[in-house]
């Protein structure tokens, strides 16, 4: 367990949860996503770790959870400057999730380090939408909300593995008329994911950070 962020070095990867799931009730979503944080613990730290000696340099720590704001928003910020704070120590941030709109928050806090970093998300779908009527911020909303902010740019994002059957033609035209890079999942299932991964490898080899964002729903889950 962290105590102290200054324990935080280049040598660092810091668990952060984020046990928060209104952004997807905003949506309609499905509840439960706020408990992804403990369970992925519970899964977690039963894992022989580094057993070829590979983490033989690293320290591995875990900050907690971060402590929730009233709204969604206020979150956003709080978490930005955890991860923007620890980014600053030189370490690796993994984020766990909650709702994939904690995104904006993660990401937020490794531009404010590395103002160019780029971001890539795996997800089946394209989280473009805008916001709902009242204004609330949804967990499907990520990219589009840091787009029309001003962020970050479409070409900054690069979207694999989306669905036909999970994605608006509204937003998909969203997406390519802002020049987001998109790999949809039928080119992965086709044999072709080593040129896509060789692709995306090769418009990112010229940064200095990047951002992976990767939501469950691109996962096929198996017994």
């Amino acid at each position: 367990p962290m105590t102290d962020i200054n324990q935080a070095n280049s040598n660092s990867i810091v668990i952060l949860g984020i046990p928060d799931d209104r952004g997807v009730v905003v949506n309609h979503g499905r509840m439960g996503s706020r408990h992804g944080p403990a369970v992925f613990r519970q899964f977690f730290y039963r894992l022989p770790l580094g057993g070829q000696n590979e983490l033989a340099n690293i320290e591995l720590w875990d900050l907690g959870d971060l402590v929730l704001e009233d709204h969604i928003a206020t979150t956003h910020e709080s978490l930005r400057r955890v991860v923007s704070a620890l980014h600053r120590r030189g370490c690796t941030v993994i984020v766990i999730g909650g709702g994939h709109d904690a995104t904006y928050g993660s990401f937020m806090g490794l531009r404010d380090v590395s103002e160019n970093a780029k971001l890539v998300n795996l997800d089946a779908h394209l989280d473009v939408r805008p916001r709902e009527e009242d204004g609330q911020v949804g967990s499907g909303s990520t990219f589009r909300r840091l787009i029309e902010e001003g962020k970050v740019s479409g070409d900054d994002i690069y979207l694999l593995g989306f669905h036909s059957h999970t994605s608006a033609p509204a937003h998909l035209q969203y997406a390519q008329e802002n020049h987001m890079h998109l790999w949809p999942w039928h080119e992965f299932s086709r044999g072709c994911r080593h040129k896509v991964m060789s692709d995306m490898l090769y418009h990112l080899c010229h940064h200095d950070a990047v951002g992976v964002s990767w939501d469950l729903d691109s996962i096929c889950g198996t017994c």
